[in-house]
């Protein structure tokens, strides 16, 4: 079918909103969306969402949704579910659009007369760690199921995300197709020395990003990090604070006797984590699951060393350029951390293989293959 004589291609950008700390769901938004639709093509897309930064980003036609559906509203999500369940086909017909993409698992979950629905679908943690997301389980377990019904094709981020979707859901009656995230190669690169010294004025550290919920295991890394035989490092742990989550870790950090040399820094911008990933010893990514896992990667491609995981999607992204460990064992993680202090041969090693693992991943990759999965749905 040309070009021409297809409908719009309308696309779930509400969880892009401007403000806050931006989650790895609105990163993936708004670097797949500012390149989703080549430059070959005519084609009549439209975004749903409330970011004036994306519409800007995606130069792409805007419709603004109600401020309620919107996060980090009170109950947005469940307001959000209602209203693409109960409004949102009306609208999708009164644009004339024959194609639905959302960059998250959410989208109509009833009849919509013709239009063609694709979800990417980046974890399934509600339904294996129900005690630590339980708002969330029940949207996963009794309304995504019906989502993947309607739909006419899945993105995942991982084999492991896939293999998750098919064992906790079943297996989809539609294709499911495996595309990584990438990393913005502007931010997240090498640096010389005084590009990032300010990150390590204050002596060697090593270095966590993501935010602070159990099955990141972030308390893991700090035992282990107490339990190291060789001190004057620091840990640097970078997330959101105001979350019910950071209370107990700060609480752990009195207990262990660590509090002078673990520092919380909140919130940064792009620019500072990506001198902070340069200017550290290594990022110490211990998650208990991850769907993809965008700290190790940004961190290889700054020419960080990881230490990280061996289990789910970890070893997919990171390959043999990181140093795995148990999440499970102090012990496992402790004698990692104190391998990259003691031995600098281990440090350049792991430095080198990132780079070059990083260079199999790129936003600019993720988006043309999104796109050749809308294509391939729309024929």
């Amino acid at each position: 079918m040309s070009a021409e004589k297809r409908g719009a291609l309308a696309v779930n950008g509400i969880l892009a909103y401007d403000g806050g700390s931006p989650t790895g769901l609105a990163v993936y938004t708004r670097e797949v969306l500012s390149r989703l639709v080549p430059e070959s093509q005519r084609v009549d897309a439209v975004v749903f969402t409330n970011s004036t930064m994306l519409g800007s980003q995606t130069g792409l036609r805007c419709i603004r949704v109600p401020d309620g559906v919107v996060p980090p509203r009170h109950r947005a999500s469940v307001l959000r579910a209602l209203w693409m369940t109960i409004v949102f086909p009306g609208i999708l017909s009164r644009i004339g659009a024959d194609m639905f993409y959302s960059t998250v698992p959410e989208g109509l979950a009833l009849g919509a007369g013709g239009i063609r629905q694709v979800i990417t679908i980046h974890d399934l943690l509600p339904l294996r760690y129900r005690s630590y997301l339980p708002k969330h389980y029940y949207y996963f377990q009794y309304a995504l199921p019906a989502i993947i019904k309607r739909s006419a094709g899945i993105i995942c981020d991982s084999e492991a995300t896939h293999r998750d979707l098919v064992t906790m859901l079943g297996k989809p009656l539609c294709p499911v197709s495996v595309v990584p995230a990438g990393y913005d190669a502007g931010v997240f690169h090498q640096r010389s020395g005084d590009e990032y010294e300010w990150a390590a004025a204050k002596g060697p550290y090593f270095l966590y990003v993501g935010d602070m919920r159990p099955y990141k295991n972030v308390d893991t890394a700090l035992r282990a990090f107490a339990a190291m035989s060789r001190r004057g490092s620091r840990f640097v742990i970078v997330g959101n604070r105001d979350t019910k989550d950071s209370g107990p870790l700060e609480e752990l950090v009195s207990s262990l006797g660590i509090i002078d040399s673990v520092e919380f820094t909140g919130f940064v911008s792009d620019a500072q984590l990506a001198q902070l990933y340069c200017g550290a010893l290594a990022l110490v990514f211990p998650s208990l699951w991850e769907g993809f896992g965008l700290p190790p990667l940004e961190a290889m491609a700054s020419g960080c060393p990881v230490i990280t995981s061996n289990v789910a999607s970890l070893p997919e992204v990171c390959g043999d350029a990181v140093e795995y460990v148990d999440p499970t064992s102090v012990d496992s993680i402790r004698n990692a951390m104190e391998r990259v202090i003691r031995e600098p041969a281990l440090r350049e090693d792991l430095r080198g293989r990132g780079l070059e693992r990083a260079k199999l991943f790129s936003w600019d990759r993720t988006a043309r293959e999104v796109w050749q999965v809308l294509e391939s749905v729309r024929r």
